[in-house]
């Protein structure tokens, strides 16, 4: 697969160039019209009145854009949906359990919180910025034209000050973008990276906790027909930048400072992981090939390294020289959109999937989803056969199909609706159609695709 293929597997609608746009806008339109859809499977109650109340019965899951863990209190972990507008979703006892918290305009690229005062939330989007106040109960949504924000971080000594990397639309062109506030994300200013007048996104961004002026930002600029990886970094908080590119071969995916260590960067990028000791002077790869999204380190032991990738994930607990893959429970979360290591205790590491919350109690070897209370799936076909009882059948996109045959349980107690995941029949996890035959109600057909 080329790297230009590789990129549309983690390219939203909003990443594409103007002359896109109209079909953006009508997926767009698609997208909430399933936002409807999403999760929410209903059963109308019958009232006396004649009038009916919708509740809400799964299947449970969905996707997850970002999240992060309390610096404050461990035990309170903070998840945004993929779905649009954003939904903020909050667990009290480490992922176990979710309730919706707030709902937010746009859809989110970044999410993050200031560290010295965790009241404090950032969501950054598609040409929006949203801040809050009272640890996300409610949002300030500011519209940023021509600006979208994939990585935002609050400086570790001034909390006034953010910085975040994206794209900007100079009216011809999308372009590789670093942006600054220093009124907490009421106002930004921004600054093109020093390549020539190339499309280009900034797709990850670390800023060094100990002397904020240093920070780095990657991701790919398109020139002709090639796609190729771009590094920056600076040392005067983003005045001038220099290309630390060198002989990065990949799209830059994250990047991860370490916090012992400043001079010890590491990387990962399309063709696999890298390490620099010398602040990015040279970088030497892993051993072997391996392929993510989202990197993390241990907390406790910096030599302790995670790759979220597609349905498993990489642990190295040699600073990345060697890893192992592990898939145990993890076979339909999806793409990693982000992995977080408990920093109270080790043996957890969170995921969050395309389809749902996903938890390690033994360092990442083995996982189970978390997703009760997440009613965020993306529902393509609903489906219910006629007989007693009834088989209620959801297509939920990106992880199967599932059925129940208490579709209606108890309009009081949503909760007495099970569902069962039917084995895996299809090539991929996206069932666009689905019907029952009107003679044999055992007889499904069932239509994959959408690209």
């Amino acid at each position: 697969m080329k790297i230009h293929d590789r990129i549309a597997d983690f390219r939203a609608c909003g990443y594409k160039k103007r002359t896109q746009n109209m079909k953006c806008r009508e997926r767009c339109v698609v997208a909430v019209l399933r936002l409807l859809f999403t999760g929410w499977i209903t059963f109308a109650a019958g009232k006396a009145s004649g009038q009916g109340t919708w509740v809400p019965i799964g299947p449970e899951g969905g996707a997850v854009a970002k999240f992060f863990q309390d610096p404050a209190n461990g035990n309170n972990l903070y998840l945004l949906s993929g779905t649009y507008p954003a939904v903020l979703m909050k667990s009290t006892n480490k992922g176990n359990s979710w309730t919706a918290f707030s709902t937010i305009q746009g859809s989110a690229a970044s999410f993050t919180v200031n560290a010295k005062k965790p009241s404090e939330m950032y969501m950054g989007g598609y040409y929006n910025f949203s801040r809050s106040t009272d640890s996300g109960a409610s949002w300030t949504s500011n519209y940023q034209n021509n600006r979208s924000f994939y990585a935002v971080s609050v400086d570790s000594f001034n909390q006034n000050v953010l910085y975040g990397c994206g794209y900007e639309y100079n009216g011809s062109g999308y372009l590789m973008a670093y942006f600054k506030s220093t009124d907490k994300g009421n106002t930004w200013s921004s600054s093109v990276m020093p390549v020539t007048m190339e499309t280009g996104y900034a797709n990850a961004m670390a800023v060094e906790s100990k002397n904020p002026k240093n920070i780095w930002i990657g991701g790919y600029i398109v020139s002709g027909s090639e796609v190729l990886p771009k590094l920056f970094k600076t040392t005067n908080g983003g005045t001038s930048w220099i290309d630390a590119t060198g002989k990065i071969s990949a799209t830059v995916v994250d990047i991860l400072i370490d916090s012992t260590n400043v001079k010890r960067i590491f990387l990962l990028t399309q063709a696999g992981f890298l390490k620099s000791t010398d602040n990015g002077l040279s970088w030497s790869p892993n051993s072997g090939f391996l392929y993510g999204y989202k990197l993390a380190q241990d907390p406790k032991n910096k030599n302790t390294l995670y790759i979220g990738s597609s349905s498993q994930i990489y642990k190295s607990t040699d600073a990345g020289v060697n890893w192992n893959a592990y898939t145990n429970g993890l076979s339909s979360a999806g793409m990693c959109n982000g992995i977080v290591v408990d920093k109270t205790n080790s043996a957890n590491v969170f995921y969050g999937g395309s389809t749902g919350f996903f938890k390690s109690t033994d360092g990442g070897q083995n996982w189970n989803a978390f997703s009760g209370g997440l009613l965020l799936a993306n529902i393509t076909s609903l489906k219910m056969t006629q007989g007693s009882p009834p088989v209620l059948y959801a297509a939920f996109s990106g992880d199967g199909l599932y059925k129940t045959t208490n579709p209606t349980g108890k309009a009081e107690k949503p909760e007495a609706v099970t569902w069962t995941k039917l084995p895996r029949f299809y090539d991929c996890h996206n069932l666009t159609d689905l019907q029952v035959s009107p003679i044999d109600p055992n007889v499904l057909y069932a239509f994959e695709g959408g690209g």
